[in-house]
């Protein structure tokens, strides 16, 4: 724990630091700022507006020596004899680069990845401490960290998936006619000469930029491409190019130069990005009484049968209730299977399941087996109220054909599935949540065919556009004539015959969301959840 004056004198630094930016935080993603962070997706994902600087690498190994000593201080040094190694001209770099006040404000090299690491979940711990202890501040915690591959790029082309750099066009000079002609990034120019970075900037520095140098991208974030190549989450690789690289290597999608580095370089350095995991809730959601009555709000009779529907797919709020009852953790959601080809937010692995913001969402990364537990527990709940509207019932999931039965109507009653191309009623409202990818980039519009090399990136923006980009509240967009909500999208709904889903998901595409349609499902994951039916007895 630092003291209330190290407390102070941190948060003046941080004060000190957002007062000098020039660039402003997108107004349409977040009303409330993060230290020198820029957001880059929505208000949950930042990044740092500029590479770690040696100052604000020297405050972290002083918070090391003071809380840790000497032993885990020396670990933590970075080593500046990479400065020495191939590149006898600068060799005055291992004495100066790192100690020097003049070099204060440009990036620092010469680090591990473990030491990048390190540093970054030091700065957790401090803004935690910070933002918790701030009561105007949103932030309840947050995850200071590298990014992945896909988050660095989406950063360095600020809303444009076509971008080659990180400012506008294919030219490696400025085009405006105030700047024309100068660098847009400090890279190597020609094989014969180190690149001289004296372009509008610092006089004192022959091979780095400081990291506030050049011109932001659309993100207001600076040096994406070229100064130092900038770590990711995984070991040994970075992206952006370095003030050594050749323009092809400073290219936001080029091959990593340093693919498989393993020693600390004088071209190598980091920008940490920060995860919003949790902000402080202003309102407390309302606890849920599980009655006779209530348990009945949430089911529909069907025209035929002695058969009830629930109208909701099994929010997590309901099953907590069942996991607190009976105390059958091994039936709790599985943080875990929040994982896969898709980088999902730490909001989500580690909140979704508990979290109140979560509680009206479909539970979901649960085996069909807890899911029959689930309806059993219910079974005898409801049957244990005297008073009651029905008499002795059974929930059960529904079979393949009795989930046909009541998502049928919608073939009838709705124009979910018309001839309409897109999954939009009259008035272009959405009518389920799914992954509108055709819509997003169909390549013309009197075709029904997609882009060729879409990327991870590009289809998981698509599902942004029906309002949601993962899973919803259960009792969003439009009900049926049965009053059911998200019959179709959202999460795929387990069936009780047979080993399979319906109905579809938040990440399936058009043609998935068809009554027809069903996904294998053996193990837990983040796309399945379930809706009960109730059987008279």
């Amino acid at each position: 724990m630092i003291i209330n004056l190290e407390k102070l004198f941190f948060l003046l630094i941080i004060n000190l630091i957002l007062i000098s930016s020039s660039c402003q935080i997108n107004s349409k993603w977040a009303n409330f700022k993060i230290l020198n962070c820029e957001p880059v997706r929505e208000n949950y994902l930042w990044a740092a507006r500029t590479e770690l600087t040696n100052l604000q690498y020297k405050e972290f190994l002083w918070h090391v020596k003071k809380d840790l000593g000497d032993s885990v201080h020396r670990i933590m040094i970075p080593d500046t004899n990479c400065w020495n190694k191939n590149l006898s001209y600068s060799s005055p770099y291992i004495h100066y680069y790192l100690q020097d006040s003049k070099y204060n404000e440009f990036p620092l090299v010469g680090i591990s990845h473990n030491q990048a690491k390190a540093y970054c979940e030091w700065l957790t711990r401090i803004l935690n401490q910070v933002y918790q202890e701030d009561e105007k501040h949103p932030v309840y915690e947050l995850v200071v960290r590298l990014p992945n591959e896909e988050e660095w790029e989406n950063a360095a082309k600020a809303g444009n998936p076509s971008a080659i750099f990180p400012w506008e066009g294919t030219k490696l000079r400025n085009q405006e006619k105030k700047y024309e002609g100068n660098l847009m990034a400090n890279f190597l120019r020609s094989k014969n000469q180190i690149n001289s970075t004296t372009d509008n900037i610092n006089k004192i520095m022959d091979v780095i930029a400081p990291a506030k140098s050049y011109w932001p991208n659309d993100f207001g974030l600076y040096c994406m491409s070229g100064n130092i190549a900038e770590m990711i989450d995984q070991p040994r690789r970075t992206k952006g190019g370095s003030w050594g690289s050749n323009p092809l290597f400073i290219e936001i999608n080029s091959k990593d130069e340093f693919k498989g580095w393993e020693n600390p370089s004088p071209k190598i350095g980091f920008r940490y990005f920060i995860e919003i995991i949790e902000f402080k809730n202003k309102t407390k959601t309302k606890e849920i009484k599980i009655n006779a009555k209530y348990i009945e709000s949430l089911l529909s009779k069907l025209t035929s049968d002695s058969i009830y529907v629930g109208k909701f797919e099994v929010t997590n709020q309901l099953y907590h209730h069942f996991i607190g009852e009976t105390g059958q953790l091994n039936h709790a959601s599985k943080n875990l299977n929040w994982a896969g080809n898709i980088k999902y937010p730490f909001r989500l692995i580690r909140n979704y399941s508990k979290h109140e913001d979560y509680f009206n969402y479909p539970v979901v990364n649960i085996s069909r087996e807890s899911a029959i537990e689930f309806c059993k527990w219910l079974t005898i709940k409801y049957n244990s109220f005297e008073k009651k509207k029905l008499g002795n019932i059974t929930f059960q999931l529904p079979t393949e054909k009795q989930w046909e039965n009541f998502a049928i109507v919608n073939l009838i009653n709705s124009s979910l599935f018309s001839k309409r191309k897109y999954l939009r009623n009259s008035k272009g409202v959405f009518l389920c949540n799914y992954n509108p990818v055709e819509e997003r980039w169909i390549l013309d519009s009197d075709k029904d065919f997609l882009k060729s090399g879409l990327t991870k990136e590009q289809i998981r923006e698509a599902g942004k556009l029906d309002g949601f980009e993962f899973t919803c509240p259960v009792d969003s967009y439009f009900k049926n004539v049965y009053e059911l909500y998200c019959i179709y999208g959202n999460v795929s709904e387990m069936i009780l015959d047979k080993p399979i889903s319906k109905g579809g998901s938040w990440a399936s595409f058009r043609n998935e969301i068809i009554m027809k349609s069903d996904e294998k499902f053996f193990t837990p994951n983040p796309f399945t959840g379930f809706r009960f039916i109730a059987v008279e007895n």
